[in-house]
């Protein structure tokens, strides 16, 4: 099949089903695997949304997510934004933290994780902190943000819980500073704007939804980049597809317009 657009031919691949059913039958074990985890776990995920969306489950729950996929994108376009001001080219590969995600399955990284990290950032760093200090700050002491008030001691201890699950981070990797740097600010951001007032507005399980939402995107979509890279790379024999049009033009032509090299073969 081919589409024309703007006096270019572009050859579009035909849908052969033989040929993914042989791509599906490469498929290793532990892969698949990552797959159904992912998901199950996304499935869960909607449909929590969905029950949350109609008002069977409390509002919080789709705003808790919500918030964690916003949390993956304002990540994605600061650390874009730095790398292009410093103006550093990525790396190609993979780097030894994306690797060794990969070695670990989806159900822990995307749930078993955030779980325990929320319950010792969250319940025992932030409420413990938070505990504390209203005993030392009077209750009357509070800090206006965008019209709402909230307590000194609350916003004393979101922003220290927050630092220290920033900090954390950094361990992620030990040979890349500048990675480790880029890690650990956009997990202090999140830690102090998203997952530490969610939890002082609804618990652990708000702030334990946002992150596993938040993660599990992020898996998601390495498995998607991952699939595509290994799609591109693939020889076009094991598709079984038939010679293209501009497989008999010179390599010189291939790139011009059809009307060119249409009227001079």
């Amino acid at each position: 099949m081919t589409a024309v657009t703007n006096h270019y031919s572009l050859e579009l691949p035909a849908l052969n089903c033989e040929g993914i059913a042989q791509k599906l039958q490469e498929l290793d074990a532990d892969t698949i695997s990552r797959w159904v985890q992912l998901g199950a776990i996304t499935t869960a995920l909607g449909g929590a949304c969905a029950l949350s969306a109609a008002g069977i489950l409390p509002a919080a729950v789709l705003v808790s997510c919500a918030a964690g996929a916003t949390a993956l994108l304002a990540n994605i376009v600061l650390s874009n934004v730095v790398m292009y001001a410093l103006n550093i080219e990525e790396k190609e590969g993979e780097s030894e933290y994306c690797d060794a995600i990969k070695q670990i399955p989806p159900f822990v990284t995307c749930v078993a994780i955030p779980v325990i990290e929320e319950i010792f950032f969250r319940t025992i760093v932030q409420g413990g902190l938070y505990a504390v200090l209203s005993y030392v700050i009077p209750a009357t002491a509070v800090i206006t943000v965008v019209g709402l008030e909230f307590p000194v001691a609350a916003v004393v201890s979101i922003v220290a819980a927050g630092t220290l699950f920033g900090l954390a981070h950094a361990s992620n990797h030990p040979d890349d500073p500048l990675s480790a740097i880029m890690h650990t600010a956009t997990a202090t951001i999140a830690g102090v704007f998203v997952l530490g007032p969610l939890y002082y507005a609804f618990g652990i399980w708000g702030s334990a939804l946002a992150h596993i939402a938040n993660n599990t995107i992020a898996i998601g979509m390495g498995e998607v980049a991952d699939a595509f890279s290994a799609k591109k790379t693939c020889p076009q024999e094991s598709f079984n597809e038939k010679p293209k049009f501009t497989d008999s033009i010179s390599a010189d032509k291939k790139y011009l317009p059809a009307s060119v090299y249409t009227e001079t073969t």
